[in-house]
């Protein structure tokens, strides 16, 4: 076999490894339960709340609620969604919320994000029912606006029955980067049933004893990826073909 054959047939054999990696799968929404809002009181007896609208539909998971009010000496709102979108399967959440409080007013607000249940599948494009590959999430979390009068907290997780696939969490504080990567990867099989749970919280309170002006926003956002994984027989003759180049170039010299 002449080196110019040699280097078609490896040519050939690394064509063949790179498309095997190209997206196998997609993940499409089986079921899903989400709910969201926010929760505010002061110490006087005022309560306020507000629930999300879920908007789900056509193989899409889509959250939102918006809320505000005004009481004696305070103004609060908030808006928080949460999102999968199948056709460029990503997922993505966020909370802002702002208080307005003169002095004399404690108030603790609360608004969250939860979404403890998108039952995802992993439908084929191409890959043989059962085959492995490999499932990954790739995306930004950012924080802003987090003071001594503020918390924020998210994760997201990916399961299987009792078992934890990936996950990240991120509970930044006012001395923290804006700015988080988020990255987790998988392995699964094609036609498998996962998980998708996520969960973003923030507070923003005030005391009697001085006047409140701020605001708290939480984002996380990315887009899940899933790869075949390449048998060990395609490496293994990709490895031998390399091996026996490096032999005939030694001959050569």
């Amino acid at each position: 076999m002449n080196q110019t054959i040699l280097f078609k047939l490896l040519g050939a054999t690394a064509v063949a490894l790179c498309c095997s990696v190209a997206q196998a799968a997609r993940l499409e929404v089986v079921d899903h339960l989400a709910a969201g809002g926010y929760i505010a009181s002061t110490i006087g007896g005022e309560f306020f709340s507000d629930d999300a609208i879920d908007l789900s539909a056509g193989g899409d998971v889509g959250l939102i609620g918006t809320h505000s009010f005004d009481a004696a000496g305070l103004s609060h709102g908030y808006v928080a969604d949460a999102y999968f979108i199948g056709n460029n399967q990503s997922y993505a959440m966020s909370i802002t919320q702002y208080l307005t409080a003169a002095a004399g007013k404690d108030l603790l607000a609360e608004a969250f994000v939860s979404v403890p249940l998108i039952t995802l599948n992993i439908a084929s494009e191409g890959e043989a029912l059962g085959s492995p590959v490999q499932v990954s999430f790739n995306g930004l979390a950012s924080a802003l606006g987090l003071s001594s009068n503020s918390t924020l907290q998210m994760d997201i997780a990916i399961t299987s029955g009792s078992t934890t696939l990936g996950s990240w969490l991120w509970a930044p504080d006012a001395a923290s980067s804006p700015d988080a990567p988020v990255s987790f990867s998988f392995l699964a099989n094609v036609g498998q049933q996962i998980t998708l749970s996520a969960f973003m919280h923030s507070t923003l309170g005030g005391t009697g004893s001085q006047a409140v002006d701020g605001s708290v926003a939480g984002m996380l956002g990315g887009n899940f990826a899933v790869a075949a994984v390449p048998e060990a027989s395609n490496y293994a003759m990709l490895l031998a073909g390399l091996g026996i180049l490096g032999l005939m170039t030694r001959r050569r010299v």
